[in-house]
């Protein structure tokens, strides 16, 4: 309503109400007295993650290796799903210790210069490396390091038999958080509570918890603000790390 008003007068070649200062602080007010807390998702866990992995690696379905690659390659990078699903095979660069993922463009580079993104290999457990499911899922749908192919598209199903559909379009936003939801649901979580940008905050939080710095944490996950902060929950050892401080600063005086 606001912006229809100034648009009003503003087409009738009147300066709008909404430039005067008071006008300004009195919709700020308005604001905050009648705004609502955002109900953020909550971030996915180590626990969650590992769970994950466990629970559908040992079918291995090409609708369950596409789920857990897609939730780890989120995990690791940050990655919003808007930046997820517009991946294509070209983007990725895969070494013998890790992969890259080149971002072309995204929600935070303004200027379209692009990010590129780095995840590496788990050493220690094959079953929660993101660089052995990626081999893995390339190796059964045969895609190509050119192609241009979406590397997450819709799942065609024959019989017992699944295969990639050969229409390149990236399997929607609504399909993906539909999958993650039921599946989590089937594992016994509350899904409510989570979302597909569960595993962007839920991998920088990990990262946060165990004192990853934080410039870090924003170039992996391409905040270019303090926008980050909103995405932390920090575990309670954090949270006392300043007290502590404080304490050990007192006694020693």
């Amino acid at each position: 309503y606001v912006s229809s008003l100034s648009w009003f007068h503003v087409s009738l070649g009147y300066i709008s109400p909404l430039n005067d200062l008071i006008v300004q602080a009195a919709i700020k007010a308005a604001k905050i007295l009648t705004g609502r807390p955002k109900n953020r998702k909550e971030p996915i866990t180590e626990k969650m993650i590992k769970k994950i992995c466990k629970t559908y690696r040992l079918d291995k379905s090409l609708s369950n290796l596409r789920f857990i690659l897609s939730c780890l390659m989120q995990l690791h990078a940050f990655l919003r799903s808007s930046d997820l699903l517009k991946i294509q095979r070209k983007h990725l660069t895969v070494n013998k210790d890790h992969f890259a993922i080149r971002i072309e463009t995204s929600k935070c580079d303004k200027l379209r210069r692009g990010s590129t993104l780095l995840i590496h290999k788990n050493t220690e457990n094959k079953e929660l490396c993101p660089l052995n499911y990626l081999s893995l899922y390339l190796e059964k749908t045969k895609m190509t390091k050119s192609s241009n192919k979406f590397l997450f598209r819709q799942i065609i199903k024959t019989g017992s038999k699944e295969k990639l559909s050969k229409q390149n379009k990236p399997v929607t936003y609504s399909c993906l958080r539909s999958i993650l939801l039921k599946k989590l649901q089937c594992m016994g979580y509350d899904h409510r509570k989570f979302g597909l940008h569960s595993f962007r905050s839920g991998g920088a939080t990990i990262c946060c918890n165990n004192s990853i710095d934080l410039d870090l944490i924003k170039i992996q996950g391409m905040w270019k603000s303090e926008a980050v902060q909103c995405y932390l929950k920090r575990d309670r050892e954090q949270r006392l790390q300043a007290s502590k401080c404080l304490n050990e600063q007192i006694n020693a005086c």
